[in-house]
This record gives C-alpha cells, sequence and structure tokens, in this order.
C-alpha cells in the first residue's frame, strides 16, 4: 500500500514536471530489482549518492527505461532523500543506470558509471 501511494505520488508530480514525456506505471509483469551490497556511485563527478542494498519496486516507466523505488532513502551527498534507481532498457543506446530523486521535485536522472550489481527477483 505504501509503494502505492509513493507511486501515485510520483506520477503525480512526473505529469505536472515532465509534461511531454510519457510516463506509465509499471506494468504486474515487471520484475523488482535487488541490490545486494550498499553502493557509492559518483554522479556529475562530485556529488556521490549512497544507494542502499535492498529490494527495489518497479515503480514507472517511460520509453528510456524503469524507474525504481528504493527501499528506504538514498544518501544524496549528506542528505537521505526519497528516490530510486534508473535501469535502462535494453534497447536504449545509453546504458548508464542512474539515481532519480523525488524530495528535490525533480525525477532528474544523475548518471553514473560503473553499474550496479543487481539481480532480477523471481515472479
Amino acid at each position: 500500500m505504501r509503494t502505492l501511494i509513493k507511486t501515485s505520488a510520483l506520477l503525480l508530480v512526473l505529469s505536472v514536471v515532465v509534461g511531454c514525456v510519457s510516463v506509465t506505471p509499471a506494468a504486474k509483469n515487471d520484475r523488482a530489482v535487488i541490490v545486494k551490497d550498499t553502493e557509492k556511485r559518483t554522479c556529475y563527478g562530485f556529488v556521490t549518492a549512497q544507494i542502499p542494498s535492498g529490494k527495489y519496486e518497479p515503480g514507472y516507466r517511460t520509453k528510456d527505461g524503469m524507474y525504481y523505488i528504493c527501499p528506504t532513502k538514498i544518501i544524496w551527498g549528506w542528505n537521505p532523500t526519497n528516490g530510486g534507481i534508473f535501469i535502462p532498457d535494453k534497447g536504449n543506446k545509453d546504458q548508464r543506470q542512474a539515481v532519480w530523486l523525488s524530495d528535490l521535485g525533480s525525477t532528474r536522472l544523475f548518471k553514473f558509471q560503473p553499474q550496479l550489481k543487481i539481480e532480477y527477483a523471481g515472479r
């Protein structure tokens, strides 16, 4: 239920902020991803995102990939914030994963390298 509320609120924000980009809720058959270990990634060369381990539920998708909701909080710099990770679709030319932050009123992607080690949850 909590994930549903977060997803609904996020879709509302996206429809206002993004405007022209097609955003759809995750389908029932979209699988969650599991991040096994807490990972740190540098975005834009100066901000560190700490990505906690856990099961990330699919939230919504765009033509480029799937947005997954963090089970706790992403640590952005020193600040804990709501958000999650973005995993690009296989057909997307840009295969960089990213962090997105809803607490900043934005779903902008903060891309990083190397990719997280993720596993897809069973159905």
